[in-house]
């Protein structure tokens, strides 16, 4: 019962499953620094939009951002960083968040980012 109250709150908070913009985990990915990288015209559109002013500016000065992310799939909080290299933003720090998901080649992750809650959520997709 106190599972299925947990689950609604975070629907509450978070809305449904629909994902703004989605990747595939390749094999470098896993071998490399596993930064995710997200198109600029994927940030622009869903990202940037909820950011401050000042994060703005940062990113497009090339500095790296703090974000808040969620993962939909262990309920645990990560702080990334985002930064601004032509032509992609790279997420980074994200070793943690590949290690608990278990991540493997091939798998999908999808993403969305909730202004409200300066949060971007992932969750590994069917």
């Amino acid at each position: 019962m106190l599972g299925e109250r947990s689950d609604r709150a975070m629907e509450a908070m978070f809305g449904d499953e629909r994902w703004q913009f989605q990747r595939i985990v390749s094999e470098s990915d896993l071998q490399t620094e596993r930064e995710i990288l997200v198109l600029q015209i994927e940030a622009d559109k869903y990202i940037l939009p909820g950011l401050k002013r000042k994060d703005r500016s940062d990113l497009r000065d090339g500095k790296a951002i703090n974000v808040c992310a969620y993962d939909d799939d262990t309920r645990d909080i990560y702080e990334l960083k985002l930064q601004f290299e032509p032509p992609y933003y790279r997420l980074k720090d994200t070793i943690e968040l590949f290690e608990k998901k278990r991540i493997s080649a091939g798998q999908r992750i999808g993403f969305r980012y909730e202004a409200h809650f300066a949060t971007l959520v992932s969750k590994l997709l069917k």
